[in-house]
């Protein structure tokens, strides 16, 4: 490659990758035509276009992300916002000075067809930015609680908390008072690769997420056990700041995927409680070794709560070999998966005492930015070649 570089008659040189693939399916999709979709392999196998043919949520269902902000300025995301809060700073700004919020909450909500990056899991859904982590990827009990019962008061439907730690009676009762409003709460399982209990995401009271592979296996850096009852995708693209986009892994990854689930199930089933939606997200799942319930399913989702969907039309009948067209024969492609190590979200080795948070490697952040980088350049091939 760098023999290539330095040759005159070439005007770029990097490794090929692929970016759209076709889909199969019984059942008619909703397939998105941003530049990125082809790099959102767990999209697709939790059927997540078949369920938008029927759905792509309601601006009126609101995701909080408790995070570290999230930048209101993302191209990605314009229209998605609804007020949010700032408890680091204490002020009413919940931009996002680390850039996991930002990650997280194009997970759950990126637009669709909008012609920019990839799609959220409920791309019509609203997103309350609330701010509880701080710049250097921590936060204590003290914010993360009073967040948790601000959005439960201001209207969220589902809270998403990527982060964990050790056990917090403080931050157990403000679960308690969100969920006894309605609130279903979702969180990270951590990435220690290990059983021992993470929280919240251990709390009886919230929805647990490990993360699998493209073969439903659990990652080897995803927290498991019995106390774990849901798994998601844990390798996606979503929105980064500065107008980018990145390849990002981890259970704060798959967290947000089961946040979106959820909001498109209430937005197609608004009298649907959060028991029933947590039922028919548990009764769709398909097993995976390492969690209760399972890995989740987008479509089986929203079919047990009695959404039907319209089946494919046949294919097309192949052309005869008189009147076939000439040129080269299409093939399917399959989707480059992810390695087995988390590329931007990861949770601290250890809980720091006194503190309820994942805290994020420099070599973690580093490895995002490259994933960055390489993103835009491929969004602006596909530009190119478009005009």
């Amino acid at each position: 490659m760098s023999r290539l570089a330095r040759a005159r008659v070439v005007k770029h040189v990097g490794r090929d990758r692929v970016v759209m693939r076709l889909t199969a399916s019984n059942w008619v999709q909703d397939v998105p035509t941003d530049p990125l979709w082809g790099m959102q392999w767990g999209a697709s196998l939790t059927r997540a276009p078949t369920a938008w043919a029927v759905t792509k949520g309601s601006p009126s269902v609101v995701v909080a992300v408790l995070d570290t902000g999230v930048d209101a300025s993302q191209p990605d995301l314009q229209g998605a916002f609804v007020p949010g809060y700032d408890f680091v700073n204490n002020d009413a700004d919940p931009s996002d000075d680390h850039g996991h919020g930002t990650g997280t909450a194009g997970i759950v909500a990126a637009r669709a067809g909008n012609g920019l990056g990839g799609a959220g899991f409920c791309p019509r859904c609203s997103i309350m930015p609330v701010k509880v982590v701080s710049a250097d990827g921590t936060a204590t009990e003290a914010d993360v609680a009073p967040g948790i019962t601000w959005a439960a008061d201001h209207g969220a439907n589902v809270i998403n908390l990527s982060f964990g730690g050790t056990y917090s009676s403080t931050i157990a009762d403000a679960i308690t008072y969100a969920t006894h409003k309605g609130v279903l709460v979702v969180a990270a399982a951590g990435n220690n690769g290990n059983t021992n209990a993470f929280y919240p995401a251990a709390d009886p009271e919230v929805l647990g997420v490990a993360a699998t592979q493209p073969d439903d296996q659990l990652y080897s850096w995803s927290n498991y056990g019995a106390w774990v009852p849901f798994a998601a995708p844990g390798c996606d693209l979503t929105t980064t700041r500065d107008a980018g986009y990145a390849e990002v892994c981890g259970t704060s990854a798959s967290t947000p995927v089961v946040s979106g689930l959820a909001a498109l199930a209430m937005s197609f089933s608004p009298t649907s409680s959060a028991a029933a939606v947590t039922q028919a997200i548990a009764s769709s799942a398909h097993a995976v070794q390492g969690v209760s319930a399972g890995r989740v399913d987008v479509a089986g989702t929203l079919a047990a709560l009695g959404a039907t969907f319209l089946p494919a039309p046949p294919p097309a009948p192949a052309p005869t070999s008189a009147t076939s067209p000439s040129g080269p024969t299409a093939t399917t492609s399959h989707p480059t998966t992810a390695t087995s190590s988390p590329h931007a979200f990861t949770a601290a080795r250890e809980a720091v005492p006194g503190r309820h948070v994942i805290r994020h490697s420099q070599r973690t952040l580093r490895r995002g930015w490259r994933a960055k980088r390489s993103v835009r350049h491929m969004r602006s091939t596909l530009l190119r070649r478009k005009r």
